[in-house]
């Protein structure tokens, strides 16, 4: 398993957390923290509903972007 630092978006942190299925593929879970750096509470944490990806790096960035999206549509509504 691996856990980025925190990828700042728009005034949140978003942290990924990649883990390896037995087939070989990965999946990933993420949470969306008040402030840049993390330092804030917990606003939400999801995952990624049994999607399996054959990189830990292709179910990080879909982690992140659905975290983002998230943000979008909740947090910061247009």
């Amino acid at each position: 398993m691996e856990k980025n630092q925190g990828f700042p978006y728009r005034g949140y942190a978003i942290a990924a957390l990649t883990e390896p299925l037995p087939d070989g593929r990965w999946t990933a879970k993420f949470s969306v923290q008040e402030g840049e750096d993390g330092s804030g509470p917990t606003r939400y944490s999801g995952n990624l509903n049994g999607e399996a990806f054959d990189s830990d790096f292709a179910a990080q960035q879909k982690a992140i972007a659905l975290a983002s999206d998230w943000i979008d549509k909740i947090l910061i509504p247009v």
